[in-house]
């Protein structure tokens, strides 16, 4: 039976698990504390798209244009359904915005909502944030009400989302004008659009991760709002389609970066940050220096406004990125999610649900490796819970 949707709520140790017929609740502690409703008991409507969130209430799964937040025995906690553009129109992305303390979902007439993640009801709608469908959401860690967007009509998006009911455009950049010197074959026929995006931070600096449908993986800094955001660092082909999916792993020096794309392939990506050198320019002798107070005047902008430039406190890094071996444990791979900071989980084309160490992933090896049906996800859990003990 298809898995659809997976995802685990840390503070609660349990994970919550979709089929087009069946939510299950399993506990990563304890073999015995597993919850089954049929998704009948929540809709009847036909869906192509289920995706789910962790919250901390629970977590919240969306069907079609509807969403829902249970708590960890599956009792409905509130329902909500979302008003488009189309009634087809489904939710592609929602994850748990922290700052304002809500639920935010990408739909299919490109628009972002936001639902009170404790009692459901809207409190924001950005009805025209994409020109397409939105596929794919992330939240900064690093910067508070930061919230970064991508769809199929090519656009990243960056968005200032500090209070309930304001949202603010910071950045808006296009996919295709970034890769336009970079013409193949393959980027004729698959179009440079936003699939996946993951986002990572370890002290100052902060990472993005964007899925691009030429099967290409971009990486930019993020920074605070009124700086630019610094990048992209292009990894080129590492699939030969669209990349779906993106997971950050911590490694002792920068991150393990885990793709999945259309082409059923996992890739390793080893991200590596190093600090730029600090270059002195001197002045040409013919080449006089502004008085000191106009050079006052030159670091602010329009109206005292200090520049840009002074509130850049984000780290003077450059990346390098190393494609790794590829993963063979699976040979055709559907998509991945991630479980917490050493494991990921591995959908594969049999629909089996693996859960990878960050050791099985370097090493490759499947000897602690839990390979597991959808039924038996509760074993899993606990067998991950017990290596990482």
């Amino acid at each position: 039976m298809a898995i659809q949707g997976i995802c685990w709520n840390r503070a609660r140790e349990c994970g919550l698990l979709l089929t087009p017929s069946q939510l299950t609740i399993f506990r990563t502690n304890e073999l015995t504390s597993i919850h089954q409703k049929p998704l009948s008991d929540f809709t009847n409507s036909p869906s192509s798209t289920l995706v789910c969130c962790d919250t901390p209430g629970g977590f919240a799964f969306a069907a079609a244009k509807t969403v829902w937040a249970v708590d960890e025995t599956l009792t409905k906690l509130w329902s909500t359904s979302l008003n488009t553009h189309d009634a087809d129109d489904e939710v592609n992305a929602l994850l748990y915005q922290p700052q304002t303390a809500q639920v935010m979902l990408a739909c299919d007439d490109g628009s972002i909502f936001g639902l009170d993640a404790e009692t459901g009801e809207q409190a924001m709608c950005l009805s025209a944030a994409h020109e397409n469908i939105c596929m794919t959401l992330a939240v900064s860690k690093l910067y508070p009400g930061q919230v970064y967007s991508g769809g199929l009509d090519g656009y990243l998006k960056r968005w200032s989302h500090r209070t309930p009911t304001k949202v603010f455009l910071l950045e808006s950049l296009s996919v295709s004008k970034k890769l336009n010197q970079l013409s193949d074959q393959t980027r004729s026929i698959n179009p440079p659009l936003i699939y996946a995006l993951d986002i990572s931070h370890r002290d100052d600096l902060e990472l993005l991760a964007v899925g691009v449908g030429t099967g290409d993986v971009m990486l930019y800094q993020t920074t605070p709002d009124r700086v630019a955001m610094k990048g992209p660092w292009v990894v080129e082909h590492p699939h030969r389609a669209m990349v779906t999916a993106l997971c950050f792993a911590p490694v002792d020096i920068g991150w393990l970066l885990v793709s999945v794309g259309n082409d059923r392939q996992l890739k390793l990506l080893r991200v590596q940050p190093v600090a730029k050198s600090k270059s002195v320019t001197k002045t040409p002798a013919c080449k006089q220096r502004a008085p000191a107070a106009k050079q006052k005047a030159k670091k602010k902008g329009k109206g005292g406004k200090v520049a840009a430039s002074e509130l850049d406190t984000s780290p003077k890094v450059t990346v390098t990125v190393q494609l790794l071996n590829d993963m063979t444990c699976c040979e055709k791979v559907d998509t991945l999610r991630p479980v917490r900071d050493n494991t990921v989980a591995i959908i594969d084309a049999a629909q089996q649900l693996h859960l990878r160490t960050l050791r099985d992933l370097l090493t490759q090896s499947q000897l602690e490796a839990a390979v597991v049906s959808a039924s038996s996800a509760a074993a899993a859990a606990a067998a991950v819970e017990g290596e990482d003990s």
